[in-house]
Order: structure tokens, then C-alpha cells, then sequence
């Protein structure tokens, strides 16, 4: 109602202070290098890409978020990506037909080992660190090809292919420490493997009805490859399989008013296994 007084809870508080046991901290350190190389001729277009990614984090916080010494959270993550990719494709000048092949590499360590950290309000047999100690190395391979053909000015055909293929390792260690010294196995885990390949096409229609009113059918193969798991609760767990989809989809594209207006409608249907 008009006039009325802000509604105020007695004796909240600032809403965003906590009252805790311990006062953690979060340490984040990334850094990335990249190199790309472009070499044109009339005729075709070759690139070289090549990148570099590291990033490690140290942290500790408080798990329970109370007063009480119950379970502190402290881990230490690291993680490295290298890739390389080299394709060749078409001249920017070629509107009919063009195409495009290459090739990808990429490697990728990561290193886990988190505590946590038992207080002194658990129980006695209780109190002690659980520790986690992993590595997973993991690398795919993947090769690509793609055309496009102008069969008319309004109706353009494209095909793809790509085959990927990856590979993932998993050493994965658990032990419990108690305050006096004391090491305790939980779960120890060795070599760990992964494999998986696939073969992922894609085909697509688009035909122009105007300059400015384009429709499309694609159907694409989708693809998301085994790996690791970074901490996992058995040898079960310690990996897991790659998940595969088809993707179908149709829309329309369209600009109007100059471009002034974009209005865009699309509808998807993913069977995923």
C-alpha cells in the first residue's frame, strides 16, 4: 500500500555474512599460448593451429559452513591441454563448391589430489584426512573432411565426414589418515583404461527462397568420447563409455527491413544412446 514501511526481519543480519570455523582461501592460476599460421593462394588456403593450456587451483573452505570443526574441503587441481589442428580448404573466392580437410591432435593431463579434513566435533574414529590422489592422461586423434555444392543459386548441398578416436588412463589412490600418522588404503586403482571411435557425418540442405529468407534440414551425428572420472568410488567407476546422438533439425532464417529485423525459427529432435 502507498506510504507503507519496507518490511524488515527483526535480528537477521546482513544476509551475505557467515559465521564459520575456518577462513579458506582460493588460489586459481591459468595461462594459455596459441600460434596460428595462415598461407593463401588463389586456389586454396592452408592453417595451422597450435595451443597450449595450463591451469592448476589451490583452495581450502569450509564443507559444512558452520561454527562447528566438522569437515574442512582442501583441494589441488592441475591440468594441461596441448592441440594441433592443420586443415586445408577452398579459396575465400569460390561461391559454388567448396570444401575443406584437416586434421586434430590433442593431449591432456590432469592431476588430482584433494583433502578432506576431519575436525575435532566428529566422532574419534572419525577424525583424520581422507586423501585423493589421481592422474588421468587422456588423447584423441580426428580426422575431417566437408563439402558444400551449389546445385542451382538457391539450393546448396553439404556433406561431412569426421572420424575421432580417443584414448583415456586413470591411476586413481584413496587413504585415510588419521591425526597420529597412521595410513589406512581405501581404494587403489591402476591403469584404468578407455578406447573409442567414431564415425560422425553430417548432411545438410538449405535452399534460398529470397536474399533474405533461407530454410535448412541437417542431420548430424553427435559424439561425446569416453573418458575418466576424477574421482571415482570404485575400478567401475573409474572410466566411463562414450555417448552417441542423432540430431535432426529444420528452420528458417530470415531478414527483414534491411536487416534490421533477423527473425529466426528452428526445431530440434536428438536421439541420444
Amino acid at each position: 500500500r502507498e506510504g507503507a514501511e519496507p518490511f524488515v526481519l527483526e535480528g537477521a543480519g546482513d544476509p551475505f555474512e557467515t559465521e564459520l570455523n575456518f577462513n579458506g582461501f582460493n588460489n586459481l592460476e591459468t595461462n594459455a599460448q596459441s600460434l596460428r599460421i595462415e598461407y593463401s593462394t588463389p586456389a586454396i588456403r592452408a592453417t595451422s593451429i597450435t595451443a597450449n593450456r595450463f591451469s592448476s587451483q589451490r583452495a581450502a573452505f569450509d564443507q559444512d559452513g558452520s561454527l562447528a570443526d566438522l569437515l574442512i574441503n582442501a583441494p589441488n587441481f592441475s591440468a594441461q591441454v596441448f592441440s594441433q589442428e592443420l586443415r586445408l580448404q577452398s579459396s575465400e573466392g569460390e561461391d559454388r563448391f567448396q570444401w575443406i580437410v584437416g586434421g586434430y591432435f590433442e593431449t591432456a593431463s590432469f592431476s588430482n589430489n584433494r583433502d578432506f579434513i576431519s575436525g575435532t566435533a566428529n566422532p574419534v574414529p572419525q577424525q583424520g584426512t581422507a586423501r585423493s590422489d589421481g592422474d588421468i592422461n587422456s588423447r584423441s586423434l580426428a580426422a575431417f573432411g566437408q563439402v558444400s555444392y551449389g546445385v542451382t543459386e538457391a539450393l546448396t548441398l553439404t556433406a561431412g565426414l569426421r572420424y575421432e578416436n580417443t584414448r583415456a588412463t586413470n591411476d586413481f589412490a584413496q587413504t585415510f589418515i588419521t591425526p597420529g600418522g597412521l595410513v589406512f588404503p581405501l581404494l587403489d586403482i591402476n591403469d584404468a583404461e578407455v578406447t573409442g571411435s567414431e564415425l560422425l557425418p553430417r548432411f545438410v540442405i538449405d535452399y534460398r527462397f529470397t536474399p533474405n529468407l533461407l530454410a535448412y534440414v541437417s542431420i548430424t551425428r553427435g559424439y561425446r568420447p569416453p573418458g575418466a572420472n576424477f574421482e571415482p568410488n570404485d575400478a567401475v567407476t573409474a572410466v566411463f563409455e562414450a555417448e552417441t546422438s542423432w540430431n535432426y533439425e529444420v528452420g528458417l532464417k530470415s531478414a527483414w527491413l534491411d536487416d534490421r529485423l533477423i527473425v529466426n525459427l528452428a526445431g530440434f529432435y536428438n536421439d541420444t544412446s
